[in-house]
């Protein structure tokens, strides 16, 4: 299997996941209480118009992701097995790197009124979010977030040498779970129990404040910048 196979696989595989519980949890809402974060109603409506930009940006990022890796082929990858210390490193530099491009692009599309008025008020028309709304956003936005991914690419070359496809595989799939879960509406493990790691209460508190908690993966820069939010910091 090459890079291409795998990697395209990963992310079909997330896009369907994504609909699928989605579209459970706009038929199921009534019944699903426990850990719920929001009060606004789901309607089939909601869910239709998030779906169709979702397409869209699943469809663009495909067809760009597929058209990379075809000229690139596997020449920047490695598929050579390693020690769990060297994955458990790499995996680590690649949330870091994601998570503070993340952070800094998602700040500015909010400090910055022309940005966040043409391109990330799309993404705040979400709520109450839905697994898919990892893609409903606009276009530029889902393309400057997917280029997280591809800074850390390039750190494990750098580091490296080669992108082990391992490492990239493992992180991809966790980035899509952790995408799903902060975006689900539901608060299924108490927050206290998180520390550091970014919940779906730390982003849904964005969607619902409009501002603060630009991290994803971790709060830390959240709080190192002061710019944590939450029902505390809000009165």
């Amino acid at each position: 299997m090459n890079a291409l196979t795998l990697l395209m696989s990963i992310f079909v595989f997330s896009f369907i996941l994504a609909f699928a519980i989605s579209y459970f949890i706009v038929l199921k809402e009534e019944k699903l209480q426990y850990g719920k974060l929001y009060t606004k109603e789901f309607t089939v409506k909601m869910f239709v118009y998030r779906c169709r930009l979702a397409i869209k940006n699943f469809t663009l990022i495909s067809i760009l992701t597929t058209a990379s890796l075809h000229i690139i082929g596997d020449s920047f990858f490695s598929f050579e097995k390693i020690a769990i210390w060297k994955f458990a490193f790499l995996f680590f530099v690649m949330v870091a790197i994601d998570d503070v491009w993340f952070y800094s692009i998602h700040r500015l599309m909010h400090t910055n009124k022309y940005l966040y008025k043409k391109i990330h008020s799309v993404h705040h028309q979400a709520v109450p979010p839905i697994p898919m709304d990892f893609l409903f956003a606009h276009p530029i936005e889902a393309l400057g977030a997917a280029f997280g991914l591809i800074l850390g690419v390039l750190v494990l070359i750098l580091l490296t040498g080669n992108a082990n496809i391992y490492v990239l595989a493992a992180y991809s799939f966790y980035r899509t779970l952790h995408e799903l879960e902060v975006h689900s509406g539901f608060q299924i493990i108490p927050e206290k129990y998180l520390g550091l790691i970014g919940s779906s209460k730390h982003h849904f508190n964005h969607h619902k404040y409009h501002k603060g908690n630009y991290a994803s993966a971790f709060t830390y820069l959240d709080k190192l910048f002061g710019t944590e939010v939450n029902e505390k910091t809000t009165k």
